[in-house]
């Protein structure tokens, strides 16, 4: 077979002008620069061996094809399909953490329509830019968030609920019936096996009765201030306001402002959770996140994979409730991991809790919080909550205390603001595990050292380096007994006259008459 017979009619075409090689001053045409171009080589080479120049690179193409589909899809075979599913991208992703060593973590983004555009966006476009397992989800259909479609995880998720445990009564009921039937042949119509139907019926019944009697989303206990605390030790924190210090900015909570996001976010949780491990099976980890935290998700990965995720794990910044399955006193019932700070939970608690889920979504329908919920339904699974230091319920203002040792590492912060999701971004293109040291420099990278050695009016909250003060006369001896103290990194000096040496750097409260300050040169991790 020759070359005219694969090309067929194809001939060179003329060259064009801009094709044809620039003539010298003498007229005759220039071939020192362009003879020795890859196209000009071809193109002089007889007609036989361009086609079989052709036929080689069209060959050589196909082979790169084939190994490069060899290489990223090893599964694939000579009956796959033409386009790839949409789990492969899945996938691919619990491939590549796995190979990496790294722990896959599918995530649920929970927001609300009244919030999802001021709040979820710089999520979207800063740590959440690049993960292929994620969900965002809320309480209403037809909802998108730039590229994505928004889940609605609310809209007759107890009438849903309902209807697959009827379901799955039903099955028992006729599985029992086959049971009996294979006992004695004609056992259904038997007074035991009437007594398995009637009281599956009975159960069938109840659920069917509260649940669609009422409009999904009825029922729901009115809110008081009192009812919605976390915890009954909240005290006002008026901080000092300088150039030098952090400000106190934060989002302010949806239950403050009694938004329909928030008050219809109880029922999210549950489903939500359902909905992210119906979509991705086989992730390591699940997380639930708020769109108001900031997850350092590379941290958090590295944490997870010295786990197991086939064990049950439970994990998150526990928490006590009151006023959900009667509980009355806080530390009378379960204890929750709080939903702002993320929830993470392991492949074997999820599967777990899947058992149960709808159950869970039914019977704790009318209580408050959703993320109490989570551990009202982990309970009865069997399953408690561990705490985990990393789990964050405030930003990194001027409320927030940073701990003494500066190498540790958080995972979620709650309550922050976009301006503040992008700093804390920012950290992470920077260094992408880090500390609190990192942190708390990048926060303060607008002012000087100096402005930070020394303030008036201000105390430095935190451990005392040797447990108690030092009486002295001035707070400049407080300050240079603090720099020859080379485990001192913060100190105050109050209207008394003694002083205290601080391990970390704690956070700046105004308190009149005092003096104080950090020495941010010291609160540095050395173990990068």
């Amino acid at each position: 077979m020759t070359a005219d017979t694969v090309l067929g009619s194809w001939r060179r075409p003329p060259l064009s002008v801009a094709s044809v090689p620039p003539k010298s001053n003498n007229g005759t045409q220039r071939t020192g620069s362009t003879s020795n171009l890859p196209h000009m080589k071809v193109l002089s080479m007889p007609r036989l061996a361009r086609g079989k120049a052709l036929l080689a690179g069209i060959a050589l193409v196909y082979a790169l094809i084939v190994f490069t589909t060899s290489v990223t899809c090893p599964f694939a075979s000579s009956d796959a399909p033409s386009s790839l599913p949409v789990s492969h991208t899945t996938a691919q992703a619990i491939s590549t953490a796995s190979s990496n060593g790294n722990a896959s973590i599918a995530i649920a983004l929970k927001t609300g329509a009244e919030t999802m555009a001021a709040r979820a966006a710089i999520q979207l476009l800063t740590f959440l830019h690049n993960e292929p397992m994620l969900l965002v989800v809320a309480e209403r259909p037809s909802l998108s968030l730039g590229h994505l479609d928004v889940r609605d995880v609310y809209t007759d998720v107890y009438t849903r609920a309902a209807k697959r445990i009827k379901d799955g009564m039903d099955r028992r009921i006729e599985e029992e019936r086959g049971r009996l039937d294979a006992l004695d042949g004609n056992t259904a119509n038997s007074e035991e096996g009437n007594a398995v139907i009637e009281i599956a019926n009975e159960n069938d019944g109840g659920i069917d009765a509260g649940v669609n009697n009422a409009a999904d989303g009825a029922g729901m206990v009115e809110l008081e201030v009192a009812d919605i605390s976390f915890s009954d030790k909240k005290r006002k924190r008026d901080l000092i306001r300088r150039a030098a210090v952090l400000n106190k900015e934060s989002v302010v909570a949806g239950q403050k402002l009694k938004t329909k996001g928030w008050t219809l976010d109880a029922h999210k949780n549950l489903p939500a959770f359902q909905l992210l491990y119906e979509t991705y099976p086989n992730a390591d980890w699940y997380l639930m996140m708020d769109d108001d935290s900031f997850v350092f998700l590379d941290s958090l990965r590295a944490y997870l994979s010295a786990k197991n995720p086939d064990d049950k794990w439970y994990l998150g910044q526990k928490n006590r409730f009151k006023g959900c399955d009667g509980v009355k006193e806080f530390g009378k019932g379960p204890n929750f991991a709080q939903g702002g700070s993320g929830i993470v939970v392991s492949r074997g608690a999820m599967r777990e809790m899947m058992r149960a889920i709808d159950h869970c979504i039914v019977k704790y329908r009318e209580c408050w919080a959703g993320d109490i919920r989570v551990g009202l339904c982990m309970r009865d699974v069997g399953i408690n909550v561990t705490h985990v230091a990393g789990f964050h319920g405030v930003p990194p203002n001027a409320d927030f205390g940073f701990p003494d040792n500066p190498c540790e590492r958080p995972f979620v912060f709650h309550h922050t603001t976009p301006a503040q999701i992008q700093t804390l971004y920012d950290t992470t293109r920077r260094r992408s595990l880090p500390t609190f040291a990192d942190i708390y420099t990048h926060l303060h990278k607008d002012v000087t050292a100096t402005d930070l050695r020394v303030m008036k009016n201000t105390d430095v909250k935190g451990k005392v380096l040797k447990g108690k003060g030092i009486n002295m006369t001035h707070w400049e001896e407080c300050l240079d007994g603090c720099i020859g103290e080379r485990m001192c990194v913060g100190w105050a000096f109050d209207e008394r006259g003694v002083c205290y040496y601080k391990k970390g750097v704690g956070k700046f409260v105004e308190k009149e008459g005092r003096w104080g300050g950090v020495l941010i040169e010291r609160y540095q991790c050395n173990t990068h």
